[in-house]
């Protein structure tokens, strides 16, 4: 037996092995906090695991969803938070939101620069992120093309432009206000350390401390930037990117009942 087939068989084992191994991880959590909640109510204090730790995470006033598509903010609106944001329903990979960050947003959404990218996207040529778009799309004889001459889909654009513009602007709003934030970036590559401070530079430019960065990852990763404002958490599987409500529901509702809302 080569080394190649030895190396095979032990990461088959491995994952075999540590993929259940991370369902009771968060099956004992969601026990866990289930028990802590209700010690609290009822006995007046909180369960404490092993070592004296608290397992205490702050309430936050909101969930901003950074991509990569609009899974993240699907599971928003099904469990019932519907605050509207700037990246909730867009595709933008951490490539591209790094360099729409480090460019200030400077040019985006400009009539020229969008091209049809699905029936009902359109992708920004200048950072590569695709919006949900009234400027509809289809194929013919192989190439996608819009459906709407120029001068009409100049009048969806300007519509659409504004409420870019209005997203934007409110988003800018809420980190002056030093809101408590809980950010999630969707994605299983990892975020390297210039992408990380090029994100966390924009969205806590104060130093706050009011906000938290989740990566929402679909496997182990090879590396982690280490920052306490920054939480790795795993799920089974991401949906389908043609159907993006089709997520782990359960997984979600841990992660939104280990990070709760305020309100």
């Amino acid at each position: 037996m080569t080394k190649s087939e030895i190396k095979c068989i032990y990461n088959s084992l491995s994952w075999k092995i540590t993929r259940p191994l991370r369902y009771l991880k968060k099956v004992f959590n969601l026990i866990f906090y289930t028990l802590k909640e209700k010690s609290s109510k009822v006995l007046g204090y909180v369960l404490r695991p092993r070592g004296g730790d608290i397992l205490e995470y702050k309430k936050f006033d909101h969930y901003i969803s950074l991509g990569d598509n609009c899974e993240v903010g699907l599971q928003f609106m099904r469990y019932g938070y519907n605050e509207s944001s700037f990246f909730r329903y867009v595709a933008c990979d951490i490539d591209s939101l790094a360099n729409l960050i480090e460019n200030e947003f400077n040019g985006i959404f400009l009539f020229e620069n969008l091209v049809p990218s699905y029936d009902d996207m359109v992708r920004d040529v200048k950072y590569g992120i695709a919006f949900h778009s009234d400027m509809k799309s289809s194929i013919v004889d192989g190439v996608r093309v819009f459906l709407h001459e120029e001068v009409e889909r100049k009048q969806v654009y300007q519509a659409e432009y504004s409420k870019v513009i209005y997203l934007l602007e409110k988003w800018r709003s809420q980190i002056l206000a030093r809101e408590s934030v809980l950010y999630f970036i969707k994605s299983n590559r990892e975020i390297n350390k210039e992408q990380f401070s090029a994100i966390f530079g924009f969205i806590d430019p104060y130093g706050s401390g009011n906000v938290k960065l989740v990566n929402l990852v679909d496997r182990d990763l090879d590396f982690y930037v280490k920052d306490g404002r920054l939480i790795y958490e795993c799920v089974s599987r991401f949906a389908p990117f043609d159907r993006a409500t089709d997520a782990v529901i359960g997984e979600y509702d841990y992660i939104f009942k280990k990070y709760g809302l305020l309100c």
